[in-house]
């Protein structure tokens, strides 16, 4: 319906700038009749979806249109938002990739999706997999951007297991780890959880900055030495599917 698309594109119209636009303004952008222009603007402003400046006389976004938004981003289903950004990433590097989110209720890190470069390629992680906080890090992202009483709840509440030798047994070396991984932006877990394997991990955001999940890689150790070009990957990856959670990169993360 032709005036179902012109209310489409006056909505984007106002989208595009926070001060507004004058019904002139929009008349002319548009190339669309004032006297349709006011009719679409009454009728937009009825239900809400746009407000209009009383001072400047102005018209721009309404709330309704903000709480649409924030709406369908709380039901946007993180698995669907980054599995084509998995696959991408695994394909690349050959690699597994997998998702992991916080469980809210018993702050327990839980692997939700994986994505496997071949069959018969697997390590410990797997689809409800429960992440242990001293040795992967994938749990590790998620809880080194929480607040400190947190922080000290989860590991003071958790029975820390070897699984390597290279397994974080003391809260407070796991605690420093956490706080290495907050300050650089991402983590590695080198032989902590299974010998001969290597992970990294970067923290994803949900759209208010608050980190809610961690994209994971992982793989064989080949040496000591780790591509930065890789961990770049793995970051860009986080922020992309962030971005699509409706983050905004110029928001800091919050705890």
């Amino acid at each position: 319906m032709r005036i179902v698309d012109r209310m489409l594109e006056l909505l984007d119209l106002l989208s595009d700038k926070d001060e507004g636009y004058m019904i002139t303004e929009i008349s002319e952008m548009l190339d669309i009749p004032i006297s349709s222009i006011h009719r679409m603007l009454s009728s937009l402003k009825k239900h809400g979806y746009i407000i209009q400046d009383q001072q400047t006389r102005k018209y721009r976004m309404g709330l309704k249109v903000l709480r649409l938004a924030v709406n369908m981003l709380n039901h946007m289903d993180v698995r669907v938002v980054a599995r084509r950004h998995m696959e991408d990433l695994s394909k690349k590097y050959g690699e597994i990739v997998f998702l992991t989110i916080l469980d809210v209720d018993t702050k327990s890190a839980i692997c939700i999706d994986t994505v496997t470069p071949f069959s018969g390629y697997s390590f410990y992680v797997k689809v409800g997999s429960e992440m242990p906080m001293n040795a992967a890090v994938s749990a590790q992202v998620i809880l080194a951007y929480m607040d400190e009483d947190t922080i000290d709840t989860v590991i003071g509440a958790r029975e820390h297991k070897p699984f390597t030798p290279n397994s974080l047994l003391d809260s407070e070396l796991i605690k420093e780890k956490l706080y290495v991984i907050r300050k650089k932006g991402y983590g590695i877990c080198d032989e902590e959880l299974e010998m001969g394997v290597r992970a990294i991990a970067a923290p994803v955001m949900n759209l208010h900055g608050q980190v809610t999940a961690s994209i994971t890689m992982v793989g064989i150790k080949l040496g000591e030495y780790i591509e930065e070009k890789k961990i770049q990957d793995i970051q860009e990856t986080a922020v992309n599917i962030s971005q699509a959670l409706g983050f905004q990169r110029k928001k800091q993360i919050s705890v």
